[in-house]
């Protein structure tokens, strides 16, 4: 299910048929290079981990983590809507 890259990517929104897809998920292993805004529900697992890096990562919806890791790194995690783990 979902959208799976074989090589590395840059998006902050992703968009179809015009509307922005929600909830993104996150498929691989991510350390943030800049701060990052998801416009939308975030859906987090597979084992993956996400590296803020010193930076900001916003989340303008829910923040779903079904498995994985979050490491703040002396960054900041702003979640709009509800974090839930799961």
């Amino acid at each position: 299910e979902g959208v799976i890259w074989k090589s590395p990517y840059n998006a902050q929104v992703i968009y179809a048929n015009g509307r922005s897809l929600s909830p993104v998920p996150i498929g691989r292993n991510w350390t943030l290079n800049e701060d990052v805004v998801i416009d939308g529900d975030l859906t987090f697992g597979s084992n993956y981990s996400l590296n803020l890096n010193g930076y900001t990562f916003t989340v303008k919806g829910n923040l779903i983590q079904n498995t994985g890791i979050i490491d703040i790194n002396g960054g900041s995690l702003i979640v709009e809507g509800d974090y839930r783990l799961q």
